[in-house]
């Protein structure tokens, strides 16, 4: 028998096999209890691991007291409206933590009801159930105050509702409606997530043009006019115009450098159960196999136009990540699609357990790729480190205590500034005193003056003086960046009752 009939059975073999299925139903349920225990124990974690988290919180505050500051870059208007309201009822931040929770929970259900759509059997849904909720960047945000959750939840509701209005022989003025709207909502929640407003539209108005639909290729074009006109408007009115689309988000790293992080972040994201998926659609696209993971030689409608959607969505979505590699997130959307896409095709019991068992290791352990040695190069130095999910918990216990008052008196005491407290900065690169002083790590000394950080307090002339201590105080990101996570924190000495040994820098 070859691989291809052990992983894609024939539906009739299948129901021999197993009528009920509920092997691959375990799995299911098993995945999605996982998120849930992820998402509610991370929930009581404060922010999270990401500093994008504070700044939303300050938006958000911003909002509630009347005025509109971005979190970042352009904003994420409806998601910062969002927290603003949770918090306004006096909801504290588990409220807003279990709303991403809430997210996830969602965009699991509308994966679900996706790969129904483009034909998955039942066993085919649990493979897409178990592969989205167990990813480690699912897992993560799950309790994470962030945008992330809630635009992949309007990104797969967009998709459905899109497939749904555009091939239906008399589209419902309803359904019309909800897709404009759930597309307006999506933009306005994470404006890069356009490019799958564009790319599901793109496919839908050329499926019109091919089988001769004038209705539906003129709909689709009015539908992508009307998203954009309204998204656009809106963040418009919100920034004060329009020279926010003009804005430098790009610093100054090497072109080089760029696409080398570009090509470690999708192999980082994909994971191996991503790994697993696209190897299997390689070997069926080369015949070694008699798998059909993407439908190539036996397909549906619905399959063939979200496939061309997810063609354009992934080479923008590459474009972009190729422009700014910054956060792992900025590939959730097209990976989530992609695992959609992939697993929908799945038709074996056996495979579901090996998606499982994948899914398993890849939450366990993480391979970290790089070092900083003690002058603060990176330097190449692959091994093993705790998953994913165990480094943003522990990073999330850590802020908690590096926030706590008790400890930025510690620090500032410990760095030489006796009588003082220092504050956390948002973005790093450390901690500042009133009095203008930063306290660093010697690890992130390579930060201060460097060409590729534009930002006035990566400069040594933004400070009075800057104090070096000997462990890691402000919060890494781990396997997200293929870095070894950090081991000496000072949150760990402030525990401990333990000292820090720290110097003042010599300006260059």
């Amino acid at each position: 028998m070859t691989m291809g009939v052990h992983l894609y059975v024939s539906g009739s073999s299948l129901r021999s096999q197993d009528g009920v299925g509920v092997g691959s139903s375990v799995a299911a349920a098993v995945a999605v209890g996982a998120l849930c225990a992820a998402g509610i124990y991370g929930a009581f974690l404060g922010l999270a691991a990401d500093s994008d988290s504070r700044s939303l919180v300050e938006a958000a505050q911003n909002i509630l007291a009347g005025r509109y500051i971005p979190s970042r870059s352009f904003g994420n208007p409806l998601y910062e409206g969002l927290v603003a309201g949770t918090l306004a009822t006096g909801a504290g931040l588990v409220a807003v933590n279990l709303l991403s929770l809430m997210g996830s929970l969602i965009a699991v259900g509308a994966a679900a009801v996706l790969a129904r759509m483009i034909g998955a059997t039942p066993i085919g849904v649990s493979a897409v159930i178990v592969a989205v909720a167990l990813h480690p960047l699912m897992l993560t945000n799950s309790s994470a105050l962030m945008e992330t959750e809630a635009s992949l939840a309007l990104a797969l509701a967009f998709c459905c509702l899109s497939l749904h209005a555009g091939l239906a022989r008399d589209p419902s003025r309803s359904a019309l409606v909800a897709t404009a709207v759930i597309g307006v909502a999506l933009v306005l929640t994470r404006i890069d997530a356009a490019i799958l407003v564009v790319s599901m539209g793109t496919a839908l108005a050329y499926h019109g043009w091919r089988t001769g639909s004038l209705r539906l290729l003129v709909m689709q074009l009015a539908l992508l006019v009307l998203i954009g006109v309204v998204s656009i408007s809106i963040y418009s009115v919100l920034n004060g115009g329009l020279s926010f689309l003009s804005a430098d988000v790009l610093q100054t790293e090497p072109w080089g450098r760029r696409l080398v992080r570009a090509v470690l972040g999708v192999g980082n994201a994909l994971q191996l159960v991503g790994i697993f998926a696209v190897l299997i659609f390689l070997m069926d696209l080369y015949g070694k196999t008699s798998a059909v993971p993407i439908g190539v030689r036996r397909t549906n409608i619905v399959r063939d136009v979200f496939g061309h959607a997810l063609l354009f969505a992934i080479v923008l979505f590459a474009v972009r990540f190729a422009l700014l590699p910054d956060e792992l997130e900025y590939l959730l959307i097209p990976l989530v699609l992609g695992l959609v896409w992939l697993m929908s095709a799945v038709n074996s019991h056996l495979v579901v357990g090996i998606i499982l068992a994948l899914s398993i290791m890849q939450n366990v352990a993480s391979i970290f790729l790089f070092d900083r040695s003690p002058s603060g190069e990176l330097v190449f130095r692959p091994a093993l480190a705790a998953g994913g999910l165990w480094q943003d918990m522990s990073l999330r216990r850590n802020v908690l205590t590096i926030e706590s008052e008790g400890f930025r008196r510690w620090l500032a005491a410990e760095a030489g500034l006796p009588d003082q407290i220092v504050e956390l900065q948002t973005h790093g690169p450390g901690f500042i005193s009133k009095s203008g002083a930063l306290v660093i790590s010697r690890l992130n000394l390579y930060q201060i003056d460097n060409p590729r950080l534009m930002q006035p307090r990566y400069r040594s002339a933004f400070y009075d003086q800057i104090r070096a201590c000997d462990r890691e105080l402000f919060p890494g990101t781990g396997w997200r960046v293929l870095q070894r996570p950090a081991v000496e924190r000072a949150s760990q000495a402030y525990l401990s009752g333990d000292h820090l040994t720290c110097e003042l820098v010599t300006r260059q």
